[in-house]
């Protein structure tokens, strides 16, 4: 695993699930962007990445009650890749 820190913006509404066993997990989309000058000196947001992040327990539920569509957020975590 690889730890990291993502800063960026909602793309929508955190969504709030439970596990069979009870256990809450909120799901969320973070988009973040590398600002660069261009020519003419002003700034652009380029190379845009969608982070799509899941977290659980307590953290769900907080996650799910208090973050909306557009919030800016700072994420601390760790990565994985996972592939189909």
């Amino acid at each position: 695993m690889t730890a990291l820190t993502i800063t960026g913006n909602l793309a929508y509404d955190p969504e709030l699930k439970f596990t069979p066993s009870g256990k809450a997990v909120a799901s969320f989309t973070v988009i973040s962007s590398k600002s660069t000058k261009n020519l003419a000196g002003e700034w652009e947001n380029s190379e845009v990445t969608p982070w799509n992040i899941k977290c659980w327990n307590k953290t769900a539920e907080n996650v799910a009650d208090s973050l909306r569509k557009g919030m800016s957020v700072v994420v601390v975590g760790t990565a994985s890749w996972v592939s189909w």
